[in-house]
């Protein structure tokens, strides 16, 4: 016979005219088993059911054993085992849920710093976990542990086994300096500035034939042709860069030092594509394209020549006045 429903019924055997017959209860079952599939090793998850009355057992205690009463499951000796759990009522009636055991989280291990827009690399011993950041904004963290700085702050990295207290471990994202600027085509001979707005730092460059002044950033040349990268490192490790490279040096210009009031001369180079230009035109006025420079006034200015590639050369002229 099969029951089909929770109820009384009487079953008959008839053998010619003398029939036998019996009682036959048909007992409800109990409803599914709530709670987790997962347990940690030597962790406790609760189950429970709905219907009451039942006893709760573990056809593997050693793989993960349960209170009769109240469910609570606990964890075996070793991880990767699994175990049928029953819920039993009175009347034999029982239904099952699948459990297994898995491995806790070993402690995170790694750097605890990390500038704005770099990374680093977080250790997990126990594979199967999944990573997460406490802070995406501050900090994202990929499948395989590696933590990305966002914005300046901290943030909480966990790392999760199911059925199991997560590993976690603060991670502090520390911000950049600001952008490095000035002329990246440095001329021999002459000094060229770079700049951050963020103070406290300190300047290096990647070749040794382009110097830089660790505090000032003024940087010089003789090797033409060289290119470097500079760098402006913070007391956090965080730093931002910029590569420059040696022009040639700066030009020959020839010229008078001192013209009258209303005359005229003509400054020149051997290097013909560049620009003349005066720092005071109510003193001196000169063409930016031929070099002719005219005396406006008695005092002194000085007279530049700039090549396309920024190098450039200064000469002071005195503009005497009229007898």
């Amino acid at each position: 016979y099969s029951s089909l429903s929770v109820g009384t019924t009487t079953i008959s055997y008839t053998l010619g005219a003398c029939p036998a017959t019996a009682v036959l209860t048909v007992n409800p079952n109990p409803p599914a088993i709530s709670g987790p599939t997962m347990v940690c090793l030597g962790g406790t998850i609760t189950l429970t059911n709905t219907m009451p009355g039942g006893t709760w057992s573990s056809n593997v205690p050693a793989a993960a054993s349960i209170d009769p009463v109240t469910g609570v499951v606990t964890g075996g000796a070793f991880a990767g085992a699994t175990t049928t759990i029953y819920y039993t009522l009175p009347t034999g009636c029982a239904v099952s849920h699948f459990v297994s055991v898995n491995m806790p989280p070993a402690p995170i291990t790694g750097p605890s710093q990390t500038c704005q827009g770099t990374a680093l690399a977080l250790m997990e011993t126990v594979p199967g976990g999944a990573w997460t950041s406490g802070s995406p904004v501050v900090a994202s963290v990929s499948p395989s542990g590696i933590v990305t700085g966002l914005t300046s702050g901290v943030s909480l990295i966990s790392y999760t086994k199911t059925g199991c207290p997560p590993a976690t471990y603060s991670v502090t994202i520390n911000p950049g300096p600001a952008a490095i600027t000035g002329r990246t085509s440095i001329c021999t001979g002459l000094a060229t500035l770079l700049s951050s707005t963020t103070t406290g730092g300190t300047w290096t460059s990647s070749n040794p034939l382009i110097i830089v002044n660790p505090v000032t950033g003024s940087v010089t040349s003789t090797a033409i042709g060289s290119t470097g990268t500079i760098y402006y490192t913070l007391p956090t490790g965080c730093f931002t860069s910029v590569v420059v490279n040696v022009s040639l040096g700066a030009p020959s210009m020839v010229g008078p030092s001192n013209i009258c009031d209303g005359a005229s001369a003509t400054f020149t180079d051997a290097d013909p594509t560049g620009i003349w230009s005066s720092t005071d035109l109510t003193i001196a006025q000169i063409i930016d394209s031929t070099g002719i420079v005219t005396g406006i006034s008695a005092g002194t200015v000085n007279i530049s020549y700039t090549l396309p590639n920024g190098c450039f050369a200064v000469q002071p002229l005195v503009v005497d006045p009229l007898v």
